[in-house]
């Protein structure tokens, strides 16, 4: 989960999740990723609505 947000720090974010920082720095850096949950929460934060849709389109029968 890359970090590129101007202004936004981990800490920022760790505080609005009332997570740790060190969580987040774990996010950052590749070791885990965050659930969708909190990506969901993340993205309220920032004025962004998370959308979940399908790689590929299904095909009819």
């Amino acid at each position: 989960m890359e970090m590129h947000l101007q202004g936004v720090t981990q800490h920022n974010i760790a505080e609005w999740l009332s997570s740790s920082q060190q969580r987040v720095n774990e996010w950052s850096q590749g070791k885990v990723e965050p659930g969708v949950m909190t990506v969901e929460a993340i993205c309220r934060k920032l004025g962004y609505r998370l959308a979940l849709e399908p790689i590929e389109e299904r095909k009819s029968a």
